[in-house]
């Protein structure tokens, strides 16, 4: 009981943080707004795709941010545990990596999914988050295998790689 009575509380917590990141969102996006009609950014499609980089460059220009500084304060390693943590606590689930799994290259993770409270195996991710020569050069989820119910009624699990492009400087 006293188990339960402490995720609830953590769960709590991260509600209010969540709560409190919306907060700030909205806040920064009323910040940026203006900036962006002023120099001649519609609020339409292409705003949307670009606002990343509008962002940015307000960051800098206008708030003297350097993303590049802030990320010391974020490593890699710290980060995607917490985010993995995150999401099994969400949507309660539980990820085991897969040691020595065939991968594409050595720096690429395998991770089985399955339902913390029935056990049952839901699927797979590959995690493949380093930059190098050949590769993709954005940041993309790709199915490689739908999950499915096949026509004798056996479970097809999902398999999908995350591929993204984090510089070494950040990872190290």
């Amino acid at each position: 009981m006293e188990r339960n009575v402490v995720e609830v509380c953590n769960l709590g917590i991260f509600i209010t943080i969540c709560r409190s990141v919306i907060i700030l969102a909205r806040y920064s996006f009323n910040l940026y707004l203006p900036w962006c009609y002023n120099d001649g950014f519609e609020k339409d499609f292409y705003y949307v795709l670009k606002r990343n980089q509008i962002f940015q460059i307000t960051e800098k220009e206008k708030y003297s941010v350097d993303t590049e500084l802030l990320k010391q304060y974020f490593p890699m390693d710290i980060v995607t545990k917490g985010l993995l943590e995150i999401y099994q606590l969400i949507f309660n689930l539980r990820f085991e990596k897969i040691e020595n799994a065939p991968v594409w290259h050595p720096d690429v993770q395998l991770f089985s999914v399955f339902d913390k409270t029935t056990s049952a195996f839901l699927g797979q991710f590959y995690m493949d988050l380093h930059p190098r020569d050949g590769k993709y050069g954005h940041a993309a989820v790709f199915g490689l295998q739908p999950g499915c119910v096949k026509s004798d009624g056996e479970r097809q699990p999902a398999v999908c790689a995350l591929v993204c492009n984090f510089t070494a400087a950040w990872c190290a």
